[in-house]
């Protein structure tokens, strides 16, 4: 981590060299998140992912159910 500070290096995930125009660009706001993106970006199927809420919905349904009959 030191060694990347000294060569004043720009390590993607890590580290970026920024001119000052753009920090002031960014009203000086020196969050490394500002400059450094350290996560690769997923695409979302927003399809697969509501197929995914309403079967677990159902699962959560007839477990409660399941559930209640214990307690009654």
């Amino acid at each position: 981590m030191s060694d990347d500070y000294k060569q004043y290096d720009t390590v993607e995930g890590f580290s970026k060299v920024v001119m000052m125009e753009k920090i002031e660009e960014n009203s000086f706001n020196l969050s490394v998140s500002r400059y450094v993106e350290n996560f690769e970006r997923e695409e979302l199927d927003l399809n697969v992912i509501n197929a995914k809420v309403k079967y677990l919905e159902q699962n959560l349904s007839k477990i409660q159910k399941e559930i209640n009959n214990y307690l009654d």
